[in-house]
Protein backbone atom coordinates (compact mmCIF):
# COMPACT_ATOMS: atom_id res chain seq x y z
CA UNK A 1 0.00 0.00 0.00
CA UNK A 2 2.80 2.38 0.81
CA UNK A 3 4.38 1.55 -2.51
CA UNK A 4 1.23 2.46 -4.31
CA UNK A 5 1.01 5.72 -2.38
CA UNK A 6 4.60 6.68 -3.31
CA UNK A 7 3.92 5.88 -6.93
CA UNK A 8 0.88 8.12 -6.92
CA UNK A 9 2.81 11.05 -5.37
CA UNK A 10 5.58 10.66 -7.93
CA UNK A 11 3.12 10.82 -10.77
CA UNK A 12 1.52 13.99 -9.31
CA UNK A 13 4.93 15.68 -8.96
CA UNK A 14 5.92 14.87 -12.53
CA UNK A 15 2.59 16.14 -13.80
CA UNK A 16 2.90 19.41 -11.82
CA UNK A 17 6.50 20.13 -12.87
CA UNK A 18 5.75 21.55 -16.35
CA UNK A 19 3.01 23.77 -14.93
CA UNK A 20 5.34 25.08 -12.25
CA UNK A 21 8.11 25.72 -14.81
CA UNK A 22 5.70 27.56 -17.10
CA UNK A 23 4.48 29.60 -14.19
CA UNK A 24 8.06 30.47 -13.19
CA UNK A 25 8.98 31.55 -16.73
CA UNK A 26 5.79 33.51 -17.29
CA UNK A 27 5.72 35.61 -14.12
CA UNK A 28 8.22 37.84 -12.36
CA UNK A 29 7.61 39.30 -8.92
CA UNK A 30 7.39 43.09 -8.65
CA UNK A 31 8.97 44.97 -5.77
CA UNK A 32 5.53 46.13 -4.63
CA UNK A 33 4.16 42.58 -4.52
CA UNK A 34 2.33 42.62 -7.87
CA UNK A 35 3.54 40.73 -10.92
CA UNK A 36 4.16 41.45 -14.62
CA UNK A 37 3.96 38.64 -17.14
CA UNK A 38 7.28 38.08 -18.89
CA UNK A 39 5.41 37.62 -22.16
CA UNK A 40 4.09 41.18 -21.86
CA UNK A 41 7.69 42.43 -21.60
CA UNK A 42 8.69 40.46 -24.69
CA UNK A 43 5.62 41.70 -26.60
CA UNK A 44 6.38 45.31 -25.65
CA UNK A 45 9.92 44.96 -27.01
CA UNK A 46 8.67 43.47 -30.26
CA UNK A 47 5.97 46.11 -30.66
CA UNK A 48 8.51 48.92 -30.00
CA UNK A 49 10.69 47.64 -32.85
CA UNK A 50 7.70 47.61 -35.19
CA UNK A 51 6.73 51.17 -34.22
CA UNK A 52 10.34 52.28 -34.70
CA UNK A 53 10.29 50.99 -38.28
CA UNK A 54 7.05 52.92 -38.91
CA UNK A 55 8.62 56.16 -37.63
CA UNK A 56 6.34 56.31 -34.60
CA UNK A 57 9.15 57.05 -32.19
CA UNK A 58 7.04 58.43 -29.35
CA UNK A 59 4.86 55.31 -29.26
CA UNK A 60 7.97 53.11 -29.52
CA UNK A 61 9.48 54.95 -26.55
CA UNK A 62 6.38 54.18 -24.46
CA UNK A 63 6.67 50.43 -25.23
CA UNK A 64 10.39 50.39 -24.51
CA UNK A 65 9.81 52.07 -21.17
CA UNK A 66 7.45 49.21 -20.27
CA UNK A 67 9.88 46.45 -21.09
CA UNK A 68 12.81 48.29 -19.46
CA UNK A 69 11.22 48.09 -16.03
CA UNK A 70 13.05 46.17 -13.34
CA UNK A 71 10.19 43.66 -13.11
CA UNK A 72 10.96 42.37 -16.62
CA UNK A 73 13.54 39.63 -17.22
CA UNK A 74 17.06 41.02 -17.26
CA UNK A 75 17.74 39.90 -20.84
CA UNK A 76 14.62 41.68 -22.13
CA UNK A 77 15.22 44.69 -19.87
CA UNK A 78 18.81 45.15 -21.12
CA UNK A 79 17.72 44.95 -24.76
CA UNK A 80 14.95 47.54 -24.22
CA UNK A 81 17.37 49.89 -22.40
CA UNK A 82 19.79 49.68 -25.35
CA UNK A 83 17.01 50.44 -27.80
CA UNK A 84 15.94 53.43 -25.67
CA UNK A 85 19.47 54.87 -25.96
CA UNK A 86 19.35 54.48 -29.72
CA UNK A 87 15.94 56.14 -29.80
CA UNK A 88 17.25 59.13 -27.82
CA UNK A 89 19.82 59.81 -30.56
CA UNK A 90 17.41 59.77 -33.48
CA UNK A 91 14.18 61.26 -32.10
CA UNK A 92 13.91 64.99 -32.95
CA UNK A 93 13.01 67.62 -30.37
CA UNK A 94 11.44 71.08 -30.72
CA UNK A 95 11.45 74.01 -28.29
CA UNK A 96 8.40 76.25 -28.69
CA UNK A 97 8.06 79.83 -27.42
CA UNK A 98 4.82 81.82 -27.55
CA UNK A 99 4.08 85.55 -27.35
CA UNK A 100 0.86 87.52 -27.43
CA UNK A 101 0.08 90.26 -29.91
CA UNK A 102 1.88 92.84 -27.75
CA UNK A 103 5.08 90.79 -27.57
CA UNK A 104 4.67 89.46 -23.99
CA UNK A 105 5.70 85.87 -23.23
CA UNK A 106 2.97 83.25 -22.81
CA UNK A 107 3.36 80.04 -20.83
CA UNK A 108 -0.26 78.88 -20.30
CA UNK A 109 -0.38 77.39 -23.80
CA UNK A 110 -1.46 73.85 -24.68
CA UNK A 111 0.24 72.10 -27.60
CA UNK A 112 -1.37 69.43 -29.77
CA UNK A 113 0.28 67.44 -32.56
CA UNK A 114 -2.11 66.17 -35.25
CA UNK A 115 -5.00 66.62 -32.80
CA UNK A 116 -3.35 64.83 -29.87
CA UNK A 117 -2.32 66.98 -26.88
CA UNK A 118 1.37 66.62 -26.02
CA UNK A 119 1.92 69.53 -23.58
CA UNK A 120 -0.29 71.46 -21.16
CA UNK A 121 1.98 74.52 -20.99
CA UNK A 122 5.19 75.91 -22.45
CA UNK A 123 8.02 76.03 -19.92
CA UNK A 124 11.00 76.21 -22.25
CA UNK A 125 11.68 72.46 -22.31
CA UNK A 126 12.10 70.49 -25.53
CA UNK A 127 9.26 68.34 -26.83
CA UNK A 128 10.05 64.96 -28.40
CA UNK A 129 8.25 64.69 -31.75
CA UNK A 130 8.07 62.02 -34.43
CA UNK A 131 9.79 62.85 -37.73
CA UNK A 132 7.59 63.89 -40.64
CA UNK A 133 5.05 66.61 -41.42
CA UNK A 134 2.73 67.49 -38.53
CA UNK A 135 0.06 70.04 -37.66
CA UNK A 136 0.93 71.80 -34.38
CA UNK A 137 -1.96 73.60 -32.67
CA UNK A 138 -1.40 76.15 -29.89
CA UNK A 139 -4.24 77.29 -27.63
CA UNK A 140 -4.52 79.77 -24.78
CA UNK A 141 -7.50 81.24 -22.97
CA UNK A 142 -9.24 84.16 -24.67
CA UNK A 143 -7.51 83.75 -28.05
CA UNK A 144 -8.24 81.83 -31.22
CA UNK A 145 -6.11 78.69 -31.72
CA UNK A 146 -3.05 78.97 -33.95
CA UNK A 147 -2.00 76.06 -36.18
CA UNK A 148 1.39 75.66 -37.82
CA UNK A 149 2.44 73.00 -40.34
CA UNK A 150 6.03 71.89 -39.68
CA UNK A 151 8.23 69.22 -41.24
CA UNK A 152 10.33 67.58 -38.51
CA UNK A 153 13.52 65.75 -39.51
CA UNK A 154 14.89 62.65 -37.83
CA UNK A 155 17.84 63.44 -35.55
CA UNK A 156 17.02 67.19 -35.45
CA UNK A 157 17.64 68.34 -31.87
CA UNK A 158 16.60 71.55 -30.10
CA UNK A 159 14.82 73.16 -33.06
CA UNK A 160 13.26 76.47 -31.93
CA UNK A 161 9.94 77.84 -33.17
CA UNK A 162 8.37 81.17 -32.11
CA UNK A 163 4.58 81.41 -32.14
CA UNK A 164 2.43 84.55 -31.92
CA UNK A 165 -1.07 84.10 -30.52
CA UNK A 166 -3.61 86.94 -30.73
CA UNK A 167 -3.47 90.49 -32.05
CA UNK A 168 -2.05 93.69 -30.51
CA UNK A 169 -4.19 95.36 -27.85
CA UNK A 170 -6.16 98.33 -29.20
CA UNK A 171 -4.90 101.62 -27.78
CA UNK A 172 -6.82 104.93 -27.58
CA UNK A 173 -5.94 107.35 -30.35
CA UNK A 174 -3.48 110.06 -29.46
CA UNK A 175 -4.79 113.67 -29.25
CA UNK A 176 -4.83 115.43 -32.57
CA UNK A 177 -2.29 118.25 -32.85
CA UNK A 178 -3.44 121.80 -33.48
CA UNK A 179 -4.06 122.56 -37.14
CA UNK A 180 -2.12 125.58 -38.34
CA UNK A 181 -2.86 127.38 -41.59
CA UNK A 182 -0.87 130.27 -43.03
CA UNK A 183 -2.36 133.12 -45.10
CA UNK A 184 0.21 135.11 -47.06
CA UNK A 185 -0.47 138.83 -47.33
CA UNK A 186 2.03 139.47 -50.06
CA UNK A 187 5.62 138.40 -49.94
CA UNK A 188 8.75 138.46 -51.98
CA UNK A 189 10.03 135.06 -53.06
CA UNK A 190 13.02 133.85 -51.10
CA UNK A 191 16.34 134.30 -52.84
CA UNK A 192 17.74 131.25 -54.57
CA UNK A 193 21.12 131.86 -52.95
CA UNK A 194 21.43 132.23 -49.19
CA UNK A 195 24.21 134.85 -49.72
CA UNK A 196 21.98 137.21 -51.74
CA UNK A 197 21.16 139.33 -48.70
CA UNK A 198 24.81 139.74 -47.85
CA UNK A 199 25.59 140.79 -51.43
CA UNK A 200 22.78 143.38 -51.30
CA UNK A 201 24.09 144.84 -48.06
CA UNK A 202 27.59 145.08 -49.52
CA UNK A 203 26.20 146.86 -52.60
CA UNK A 204 24.29 149.24 -50.34
CA UNK A 205 27.41 150.09 -48.37
CA UNK A 206 29.39 150.66 -51.59
CA UNK A 207 26.70 152.90 -53.09
CA UNK A 208 26.32 154.72 -49.79
CA UNK A 209 30.08 155.25 -49.70
CA UNK A 210 29.99 156.74 -53.19
CA UNK A 211 27.17 159.01 -52.04
CA UNK A 212 29.22 160.17 -49.05
CA UNK A 213 32.15 160.89 -51.37
CA UNK A 214 29.81 162.92 -53.57
CA UNK A 215 28.63 164.90 -50.54
CA UNK A 216 32.25 165.53 -49.57
CA UNK A 217 33.04 166.65 -53.13
CA UNK A 218 30.02 168.93 -53.06
CA UNK A 219 31.34 170.52 -49.88
CA UNK A 220 34.78 171.05 -51.40
CA UNK A 221 33.37 172.61 -54.58
CA UNK A 222 31.06 174.71 -52.45
CA UNK A 223 34.04 176.10 -50.55
CA UNK A 224 35.84 176.78 -53.85
CA UNK A 225 32.76 178.60 -55.16
CA UNK A 226 32.61 180.75 -52.02
CA UNK A 227 36.31 181.54 -52.32
CA UNK A 228 36.00 182.52 -55.99
CA UNK A 229 32.97 184.67 -55.17
CA UNK A 230 34.87 186.47 -52.43
CA UNK A 231 37.80 187.06 -54.78
CA UNK A 232 35.47 188.45 -57.43
CA UNK A 233 33.96 190.90 -54.96
CA UNK A 234 37.33 191.98 -53.59
CA UNK A 235 38.81 192.56 -57.04
CA UNK A 236 35.96 194.76 -58.22
CA UNK A 237 35.07 196.73 -55.14
CA UNK A 238 35.14 200.54 -54.87
CA UNK A 239 37.63 200.84 -57.73
CA UNK A 240 37.49 198.35 -60.61
CA UNK A 241 40.25 198.70 -63.22
CA UNK A 242 40.24 196.84 -66.50
CA UNK A 243 42.63 194.31 -65.12
CA UNK A 244 40.60 193.86 -61.98
CA UNK A 245 37.46 193.60 -64.03
CA UNK A 246 38.88 190.75 -66.09
CA UNK A 247 39.98 188.92 -62.93
CA UNK A 248 36.62 189.50 -61.36
CA UNK A 249 34.89 188.11 -64.41
CA UNK A 250 37.09 184.98 -64.25
CA UNK A 251 36.41 184.50 -60.57
CA UNK A 252 32.73 185.02 -61.18
CA UNK A 253 32.80 182.31 -63.84
CA UNK A 254 34.65 180.03 -61.40
CA UNK A 255 32.07 180.79 -58.79
CA UNK A 256 29.28 179.68 -61.10
CA UNK A 257 31.17 176.56 -62.24
CA UNK A 258 32.18 175.54 -58.71
CA UNK A 259 28.67 176.25 -57.47
CA UNK A 260 27.04 174.13 -60.14
CA UNK A 261 29.52 171.30 -59.50
CA UNK A 262 28.92 171.53 -55.76
CA UNK A 263 25.17 171.45 -56.26
CA UNK A 264 25.39 168.43 -58.55
CA UNK A 265 27.73 166.62 -56.16
CA UNK A 266 25.40 167.27 -53.24
CA UNK A 267 22.39 166.05 -55.18
CA UNK A 268 24.15 162.95 -56.54
CA UNK A 269 25.75 162.18 -53.21
CA UNK A 270 22.40 162.47 -51.41
CA UNK A 271 20.74 160.17 -53.93
CA UNK A 272 23.50 157.55 -53.62
CA UNK A 273 23.44 157.75 -49.81
CA UNK A 274 19.68 157.28 -49.79
CA UNK A 275 19.87 154.37 -52.27
CA UNK A 276 22.62 152.66 -50.29
CA UNK A 277 20.63 153.08 -47.07
CA UNK A 278 17.55 151.51 -48.67
CA UNK A 279 19.58 148.55 -49.97
CA UNK A 280 21.13 147.91 -46.55
CA UNK A 281 17.83 148.16 -44.69
CA UNK A 282 15.85 145.98 -47.11
CA UNK A 283 18.46 143.23 -47.50
CA UNK A 284 17.08 139.87 -46.22
CA UNK A 285 18.82 138.39 -43.17
CA UNK A 286 18.24 134.75 -44.07
CA UNK A 287 17.10 132.37 -46.81
CA UNK A 288 13.43 133.01 -46.20
CA UNK A 289 13.07 136.33 -48.08
CA UNK A 290 10.71 139.02 -46.82
CA UNK A 291 7.06 138.32 -46.12
CA UNK A 292 4.07 139.19 -44.01
CA UNK A 293 1.73 136.34 -42.98
CA UNK A 294 -1.23 135.66 -40.73
CA UNK A 295 -1.28 132.19 -39.09
CA UNK A 296 -4.43 131.00 -37.29
CA UNK A 297 -4.04 127.93 -35.02
CA UNK A 298 -7.11 125.88 -34.02
CA UNK A 299 -7.09 122.74 -31.86
CA UNK A 300 -8.35 121.21 -28.61
CA UNK A 301 -8.22 124.11 -26.16
CA UNK A 302 -6.21 126.24 -28.62
CA UNK A 303 -7.31 129.31 -30.60
CA UNK A 304 -4.64 131.71 -31.79
CA UNK A 305 -4.03 134.28 -34.54
CA UNK A 306 -0.44 135.28 -35.24
CA UNK A 307 0.83 138.08 -37.53
CA UNK A 308 4.38 137.46 -38.69
CA UNK A 309 6.80 139.66 -40.60
CA UNK A 310 10.00 138.27 -42.10
CA UNK A 311 12.84 140.50 -43.35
Amino acid sequence: MSSALFSRRTMLAVAAAPAALALTLSTVARADGSSTPAKACIDANAKAQELRREGKLSAARAELNRCAERACPSMVRDDCARRLDELDHIQPTVVFSAKDGDGADLSAVTVSVDGQRVADRLDGSALAVDPGEHAFTFETRGQAPVTRQLVIREGEKGRTEAITIGTPTARPPSPKPAVTASLDLGSTPPPSDVNTGEAQRISGFVIGGVGLAGLAAGGVFGLLAMSAWNNAKSECGAMCTQQNHDDAVKNHSKTIAFGNTSTGAFIGGGVFVALGTVLVLTAPHGPGGTAWSVSPAVGPGVADLTLRGRF
